[in-house]
């Protein structure tokens, strides 16, 4: 991480790779964001997503709701609401504040899940008391 920080990309991406390539879930979701920036490596969602996964079935909470963003939003893969919701539901269990907070838009609007916003309230609540400033704003707009 402290080649990554320094900016030092490639660098950083020959220590992961092999490390990924071995089955590091930690390493295989960093290798997801570099390919989804395009940081010294070819941009590409739909390789973010399989490394992304690839650490997400080892139960990397962190890489389970990654999946679950570029599928919402249709990068590297056509629009899937109801995977993106599994993936989310996922990293959820595991307390992950971000996968709440997008779980609760999702039972919200009733995308790819069926909508309960008592749900929504409560996993913006948890991702909120977290820390998370997005799911305090998204709590805010239900109380408004």
């Amino acid at each position: 991480m402290a080649t990554y920080r320094n900016g030092d990309f490639e660098a950083a991406v020959a220590e992961w790779r092999p490390l990924a390539e071995q089955g590091d879930a930690n390493s295989q979701e960093m290798m997801g964001f570099l390919y989804l920036l395009g940081q010294s490596v070819p941009r590409g969602d739909a390789i973010a997503i399989q490394w992304y996964q690839r650490a997400a079935k080892q139960g990397h909470a962190g890489a389970q709701n990654s999946p679950g963003v570029l599928f919402e939003n249709g990068r590297g893969t056509l629009k899937a609401y109801a995977t993106a919701a599994k993936w989310y539901q996922r990293a959820a269990v595991q307390d992950h504040a971000e996968a709440k907070n997008n779980l609760g838009r999702s039972y919200l609007d009733g995308r790819g899940i069926e909508q309960d916003e008592k749900e929504a309230f409560r996993l913006f609540s948890e991702a909120a008391n977290a820390g998370l400033g997005l799911a305090m704003i998204n709590l805010g707009r239900m109380y408004e």
